[in-house]
């Protein structure tokens, strides 16, 4: 699977606390696919797994995307503006709803570019 970014990704350092996430995939969670993070944000982004026991004991499903954001949520990090792209795959077909998703910006944290919690 290849990818096309619709707009820069921006890895100047961020801020300790800081994680850009891709703006596309979440599925009701956070896009696991690559992060560009400050120091405590990237422990928290790579150790992800020493909470998931938490997680499930909290009632939860196992599902990528949403046990991203309950632990990003956890760790207090906050989220930054990522990228938009397209996912295109081998056949050469493009990924038309996450190319509307990225052309909408309907995710709250991607708004004005603002930096929000990730809660």
């Amino acid at each position: 699977m290849r990818l096309l970014l619709l707009t820069p990704v921006d890895a100047s350092l961020p801020g300790a606390t800081e994680l850009l996430v891709p703006a596309w995939g979440g599925d009701g969670g956070l896009n696991d696919r690559f992060a560009v993070a400050g120091p405590t944000a990237a422990l928290a982004f790579g150790s992800r797994l020493g909470v998931l026991q938490d997680f499930v004991e909290a009632g939860q499903a196992v599902h990528a995307e949403r046990f991203l954001h309950w632990a990003m949520r956890d760790a207090a990090v906050k989220l930054v503006p990522g990228p938009c792209g397209v996912r295109i795959r081998p056949d050469g077909w493009e990924s038309a709803p996450t190319r509307r998703a990225c052309d909408t910006r309907t995710r709250g944290y991607l708004l004005a570019g603002s930096r929000t919690s990730c809660a």
